[in-house]
């Protein structure tokens, strides 16, 4: 359903600024919106991951991880599909392996300055898939144990919103350009309304 306070909060779309302020607006909708917003966000990052086509691009797009915890992430917010999808944790786990593996190889490979900031960004939409993958899957559990109690119970409360967070910040810088930002919240008002919007009443 689309509450007043987040239809307004989607009818508000930010620019680059702004974006950030936007994004943790979303802390007070609760895990379901918030697991909505970021599969909207990884379809966008999965986009440019996609469309890299460097001298490398065979060997950069083999093996299907990022293809897979993208859909993994989609059905998790699928009304047909019921609950997480059994495979996802372990996409997930592979996916963490292989954008570290990928990671190393930016650090490394030559190439034309383009050519690296091409992969740069490819590596950031892989890694917003996974960051988005961290909110699907995300429990109580992954907040890590700190002596100021009030603060673990907020983070708890909030709860993946770090990882939503992420997920925003790594898409945006894929996509690379300023207008990215106003982009991406355009995606998340549209996948937010198209899911939700029927529920109302």
């Amino acid at each position: 359903m689309i509450t007043p306070d987040l239809q307004a909060h989607l009818s508000d779309l930010p620019e680059l600024e702004a974006f950030d302020s936007w994004i943790w607006g979303f802390e007070r909708f609760g895990r379901d919106v918030i697991a909505s917003a970021a599969a909207a966000v990884a379809e966008a990052a999965l986009g440019v991951w996609g469309s890299y086509e460097g001298p490398d691009a065979r060997d950069w797009h083999h093996g299907n991880e990022v293809f897979a915890v993208a859909r993994g992430v989609r059905a998790c917010v699928d009304p047909e599909v019921a609950g997480i999808p059994s495979d996802l944790a372990v996409a997930a786990d592979q996916l963490a392996r292989r954008v570290e593996q990928m990671g190393h190889y930016v650090d490394e490979a030559s190439g034309s300055r383009e050519l690296c900031a091409l992969r740069e960004r490819s590596l950031c939409a892989a890694r917003s898939v996974f960051a988005a993958a961290r909110v699907a899957l995300w429990t109580p559990d992954d907040v890590a144990l700190i002596e100021d109690r009030a603060e673990y119970q907020a983070r708890i409360e909030s709860g993946p919103m770090l990882q939503f967070a992420e997920c925003c910040r790594l898409a945006v810088f894929s996509l690379g350009d300023a207008a990215s930002a106003s982009g991406l919240a355009l995606s998340i008002k549209r996948t937010l309304l198209g899911r939700f919007a029927d529920r109302a009443g």
